[in-house]
């Protein structure tokens, strides 16, 4: 992750970030919600619960900033579309 920031330059280094902020943030959720169905503590359920919609948040957040560029992106996918100009 940090390899593909670094590599990014001034005009994808954003759009990097909020890619693997994405990404990471919809790997969480998904792990949230896994525990709180499936989870075999039932304290630990209960915080999973609880939290999921943080996270949810961030993800809305996440999409709200990036704007038409983060459109429909809810594959995780850490890297940004191949730019198109060169």
């Amino acid at each position: 992750m940090i390899d593909n920031l670094n590599a990014a330059g001034d005009s994808d280094f954003d759009l990097a970030y909020l890619h693997q902020q994405l990404a990471g943030h919809i790997e969480a959720l998904n792990l949230h919600k896994t525990y709180a169905d499936k989870g075999d503590n039932d304290a630990l359920k209960a915080v999973a619960a609880e939290i999921a919609p943080v996270v949810q948040h961030h993800i809305d957040e996440i999409k709200r900033i990036g704007g038409d560029k983060l459109k429909g992106d809810d594959t995780g996918s850490s890297s940004p579309p191949a730019s198109d100009a060169g």
